[in-house]
């Protein structure tokens, strides 16, 4: 008998292995070898392990397990146990998680590119709204979580009154620049352009140009000085690039094998220049676009049309916004000119092979120094093996995360004469990621996913996150000294952004946009080009291209994704 139970307890851990690392009861452990308690109530709990990994869950399970050890969620039983399973892939993201939920034996998911409402109208995820709406009194909290939303995710969120799932993350792309480099190498502009320096400082103690935002000191209590230094148009940052090759620095790099990290910067590029009610046209599908791109001559200059209502028949018309010419234009540059490191374009390159040769970079003597990166805002939290590593591989204390100074770089603005509108700039929170429970979760469980949900978001809790993966929830939250004190100089510089209000979040409740979910994510298919019968899904590619630039680029889109593709692809399925 004890030989057939061993058997059996050993298929079941190959079937286990066979299903990506999902859960399975059985034998009294689960399927990542964490032993059962059988005096316990069990929660499963699924998390996408990509930027944010999972350590910040596991930290948590263990406080959640210790405040509610007293409370039974089923006769018999006292106290509760979360059963994590990290999920290296994607098959917990998107449509794969949509067509398999009802096969998954987790409860609850932290995921991400969730088309929220095709979810909600399959019944896939439970009713939330008590959790998420009622005071966190429980808690010595006046506010619900719904408090602490911003209006956008209620927006989103909030369907016919009732929540069925919530923002997990907040993610931002952009270009990442090391900060002690740019002090060593004296990497700011001067005040005074015309100081006999190129227009750059001379030592620190010189005064700084404002940087993109136009300002600088304390204003009615916000610091403004952040970007001082900064590039504040694109010919700034083209103009700091050469500055870093005179002096045998490759200004910036990213991943070959993943360009969609480019892609979303360039997304972030074109939500800035067009500002929130702009940008959201993409979205809504309902309103007045006032910079659609008319022409674009052969030194880039544009002229506009006459404003434009969009509507769901003519939305199409947006593929031609000016942020997204001059956002191709920045990437088409810094190609042309090669500002770009020798690895930049290795398609064998992954995410955390660019971080890695862009962190060592610095140290090796046999590498050229690189600058700046383009990634995602989560970069530092996923490269924490490699600050390890190179702790231990002999480079010690002084290349230690910790110990290091990056931040990401205020968008530049595409103009002198968008610099002159001093709007302020916008971020765009990337990636849909969504907390979601089953609606297949066992009755007696649920309020046991409640008191998980509710838990998880405290102002504790959400300040414990922020610690943990140095990157913040997207909620309204204050850190305090306490905990700014354990971040790195990264986290709080993002943190800092998180708290000046100006996120958008890329989504709506419009038929048009939750129907084609997979064509209109603004960082994805909108910029599928075609040109002389040759289809780029991928801008940085395409540019790349012989004889393809950003004009022609700009104008492919429309015959890739104009009024022919509208109509058969978008319009019929409303």
């Amino acid at each position: 008998m004890k030989k057939l139970i061993k058997r059996i307890c050993a298929f079941l851990l190959v079937f286990s292995m066979g299903f990506a690392g999902l859960s399975l009861y059985g034998c009294n452990r689960n399927g990542n070898g964490e032993k059962i308690d059988p005096s316990k109530t069990q929660i499963y709990v699924a998390v996408y392990n990509g930027g944010y990994g999972s350590t910040w869950l596991q930290n948590a399970k263990v406080r959640f397990e210790e405040a509610f050890k007293e409370k039974s969620y089923e006769s018999g039983k006292k106290g509760a146990q979360i059963i994590i399973t990290p999920y290296p892939d994607r098959s917990i993201c998107s449509t794969s998680l949509y067509n398999n939920i009802d096969l998954n034996p987790n409860e609850m998911f932290f995921t991400e590119t969730i088309p929220y409402q095709e979810f909600v109208a399959g019944g896939k995820f439970l009713d939330i709204t008590k959790a998420v709406t009622t005071p966190l009194t429980e808690f010595g909290e006046d506010e619900s979580i719904e408090d602490k939303m911003f209006p956008y995710h209620i927006d989103n969120f909030k369907t016919d009154g009732k929540y069925y799932a919530m923002p997990y993350y907040e993610a931002f792309h952009g270009i990442i620049y090391d900060v002690d480099m740019f002090e060593d190498e004296l990497f700011y502009f001067a005040k005074d352009k015309n100081n006999g320096n190129g227009g750059f400082i001379f030592d620190l103690e010189d005064e700084r140009s404002y940087g993109p935002d136009g300002k600088t000191g304390v204003i009615d209590g916000v610091d403004y000085s952040a970007d001082d230094g900064l590039p504040a148009t694109y010919e700034e940052f083209y103009q700091l690039c050469e500055r870093m090759k005179e002096q045998g620095i490759d200004p910036i790099t990213w991943s070959g094998g993943n360009p969609s990290e480019v892609t979303k910067t360039m997304s972030a590029l074109h939500a800035d220049y067009e500002g929130a009610e702009q940008m959201m046209l993409n979205l809504t599908f309902d309103g007045t676009a006032t910079d659609l791109v008319d022409t674009v001559d052969s030194n880039g200059n544009i002229t506009l049309q006459s404003p434009v209502e969009i509507t769901e028949k003519n939305g199409y018309m947006l593929q031609r916004q000016a942020g997204k010419y001059y956002a191709l234009d920045f990437f088409d540059t810094i190609i042309e000119r090669e500002y770009y490191a020798d690895l930049t374009f290795n398609t064998s390159q992954s995410n955390t092979g660019a971080q890695e040769e862009y962190l060592y970079s610095k140290f090796s003597s046999k590498k050229t120094p690189i600058a700046m990166l383009v990634d995602g805002s989560y970069w530092e939290n996923e490269a924490s093996g490699i600050f390890t590593d190179m702790v231990n591989g002999g480079y010690g204390q002084a290349a230690a995360k910790e110990n290091r100074r990056f931040a990401l770089m205020p968008y530049p603005k595409a103009t002198e004469e968008k610099l002159a509108q001093q709007t302020s700039p916008v971020f765009m929170d990337i990636n849909y990621s969504t907390i979601l429970v089953s609606s297949k979760i066992a009755e007696f469980k649920i309020p046991l996913a409640e008191d998980l949900l509710r838990f998880l978001h405290t102002d504790k809790e959400l300040c414990e996150y922020t610690v943990a993966t140095n990157t913040p929830k997207p909620y309204k939250y204050d850190l305090g000294e306490e905990y700014l004190s354990r971040m790195t100089y990264y986290g709080r510089s993002l943190y800092a952004m998180h708290s000046s209000g100006n996120i958008i979040y890329p989504s709506s409740n419009s038929p048009v946009f939750y129907k084609n979910f997979n064509n209109l994510t603004p960082e994805f298919r909108p910029w599928v080009t075609t040109i002389d019968k040759s289809t780029y899904n991928v801008p940085i590619t395409g540019l790349r291209a012989n004889g393809v630039d950003a004009k022609a680029y700009f104008d492919g889109l429309m015959n890739a994704r104009g009024k022919d593709y509208w109509e058969k692809n978008i319009i019929v399925n409303l």
